[in-house]
């Protein structure tokens, strides 16, 4: 054999050797392919099943503050009930020498009168004290109502102040106001409410009576004068009853 024919046969034989090489090469990373492409289909599957939910918390988490395991949150607590708040109970005063103002006591006593007189020192000035008005006196005669007399002590005639405190209902005192507003009444604006008020001279002449009313609330203050009835009375009792 020439050795023009050993080096063609040599090179034939590298030239095959190079093939299977290349070939093995090639399957080897066709394989590494498909075992990549088969674990990144399987994470992704997995990532599939836990979805993102744009916060750190872990899946045992209840974020409505539920009562799922390691929470973190503080069930909501239940607010205490609150009291209602306790009824005023409105009521009559029982003694007339606390419906006065010491002050206006002192001027009362110092002008000559006297409360709540027996008959033989003085006569009353009305029947029913506080209204000499037949529409006011059917009303005032069946509530219940404190009578308060400041009379003569010496038995002067028609001279003195008489008051009823009457205890009213809602109905009763949008009652007393309507009939107020049909007497002719002078009614005043004070800070109570509207003062319904009256003055007028005494048929012989010897001087004027007059008569006031407010109604406070649950409260009618009723009052008739006659020749004598101090500034401010009225609003002393309300101040001393009104508390």
């Amino acid at each position: 054999m020439s050795q023009g024919e050993l080096v063609r046969r040599g090179g034939s034989a590298l030239e095959t050797i190079l093939i299977s090489v290349a070939l093995l090469v090639v399957s080897s990373l066709a394989a590494t392919a498909v075992l990549l492409t088969g674990q990144a289909g399987l994470d992704a599957a997995q990532h599939e099943t836990r979805p993102y939910s744009g916060y750190d918390i872990p899946e045992t988490q209840d974020v409505g503050g539920g009562s799922a395991s390691g929470s973190g949150k503080e069930a909501a607590e239940t607010p205490e009930p609150v009291s209602p708040a306790p009824e005023v109970t409105v009521q009559l005063p029982t003694d007339c020498a606390d419906v006065y103002s010491s002050s206006l006591t002192s001027t009362l006593t110092g002008a000559g009168a006297v409360l709540n007189p027996s008959a033989s020192v003085a006569a009353q000035l009305k029947p029913i004290a506080g209204t000499g008005d037949t529409g006011l006196r059917e009303l005032l005669r069946d509530l219940p109502r404190l009578e308060c007399r400041w009379l003569s002590a010496t038995g002067a005639k028609d001279w003195g102040v008489e008051t009823s405190i009457a205890l009213l209902s809602e109905a009763e005192a949008s009652e007393v106001r309507a009939e107020l507003q049909t007497t002719g009444f002078r009614a005043l604006k004070e800070a109570d409410g509207t003062r319904y008020v009256l003055e007028k001279t005494l048929s012989d002449g010897s001087g004027h009576y007059g008569e006031s009313h407010i109604v406070v609330g649950s409260y009618w203050f009723a009052t008739y004068w006659s020749k004598y009835g101090p500034s401010g009375y009225t609003a002393d009792i309300v101040a001393q009853v009104v508390r």
